[in-house]
């Protein structure tokens, strides 16, 4: 699955043996759950959307992290400090993925949403963005936002296939359910007042 050519290859094909493996027992979803205290920052995934990051370095780092006796990290874990950025001036402000990759994420979630409501990943959704086609990524993934419900501004989206594939294969890297949490309030603002009142 990680041939080691290309970081954002081999993280577009973990994603895609996910969704596969995952289809063949009936269901949708994109199983990728990290591990306890091993799930990535909005600021490193921000910095990976960007193409700060390095792809071919970071799945280089994966594979070997992959070695590590899972039962020992769920005993002891060492989770990276997450990285602050510069953002308005503002030292240690964090930053966010663009809010148009925030749809596609969570249209891909692994579980429900913290209220309960099923979203239902689209595996075509992944594809077109593998493909390089964003835009009607994000079309689909608003599509299916809006029947559970979700009510965002975003509402497309061009990118260079490049740029897309690259949003693609941050996909691999699983995220926690407060920050999807935090993704769902950033994009819907009844959210908010939900959970204000």
């Amino acid at each position: 699955m990680l041939h080691g050519r290309s970081g954002v290859t081999d993280a577009i094909a973990v994603v895609e043996r996910q969704l596969i493996e995952v289809s063949q027992h009936g269901e949708r979803r994109l199983p990728l759950v990290a591990a306890k205290r091993a799930a990535a920052h909005p600021a490193d995934l921000a910095a990976w959307l960007a193409g700060e990051v390095d792809p071919d370095r970071t799945l280089a780092l994966a594979r070997a992290l992959m070695a590590l006796d899972r039962k020992a990290w769920a005993q002891h874990p060492l989770p990276p400090a997450p990285v602050s950025r510069k953002e308005a001036g503002n030292e240690g402000v964090y930053y966010y993925p663009d809010d148009a990759w925030l749809v596609i994420r969570l249209a891909l979630l692994p579980w429900s949403l913290p209220d309960g409501r099923v979203i239902g990943a689209d595996p075509v959704i992944f594809r077109r963005l593998a493909n390089g086609d964003a835009t009607t990524a994000v079309d689909l993934a608003l599509r299916h936002l809006r029947v559970a419900g979700i009510r965002t501004a975003v509402r497309t989206v061009a990118l260079p296939p490049g740029t897309a594939r690259l949003w693609a294969a941050a996909l691999a890297f699983p995220i926690h359910k407060g920050t999807a949490k935090y993704f769902l309030r950033r994009l819907d603002s009844t959210e908010n007042q939900e959970t204000t009142q």
